[in-house]
């Protein structure tokens, strides 16, 4: 493993994320490279000091607001009734496509007068007939 291998892989080796066997190649780098040392080093105490940051909690009176916007929004939403005419657009397209081949006037794909196309006429079957 070198430098830049180190370097793209750091984030990862610091938070624990990298398999085993990636772990004990930047491990070893590190124990030959001091520059790479350091950089891990310095990338685990700048996450100490981040976990070490207060954290601070929005005003209950905030959430509240944004919860009862969103629900709000929510709500308009499924009101929009200009939204209703694409969707019954495509459910009656999809009902005409369907539709509209099966009809008996519809000319049939199956009676093409196309040269190219040829039919192939399976074999009757045989019938049985029942003997008393």
């Amino acid at each position: 493993m070198n430098c830049g291998d180190v370097r793209a892989k750091l984030h990862a080796y610091v938070d624990g994320e990298l398999p085993v066997n990636e772990i004990t190649d930047v491990d070893s780098h590190c124990v030959e490279c001091r520059e790479c040392a350091a950089l891990a080093r310095a990338e685990r105490e700048f996450r100490q000091l981040l976990r070490r940051q207060p954290r601070e909690a929005a005003p209950a009176e905030l959430r509240a607001r944004i919860v009862s916007r969103v629900r709000r929004e929510s709500v308009v939403a499924l009101g929009r009734p200009w939204l209703l005419a694409p969707i019954a657009a495509a459910v009656a397209a999809v009902v005409v496509m369907v539709l509209l081949p099966a009809h008996p006037s519809w000319p049939s794909s199956s009676t093409s007068t196309s040269p190219t196309r040829r039919s192939t006429a399976l074999p009757s079957s045989p019938r049985l007939t029942l003997v008393r």
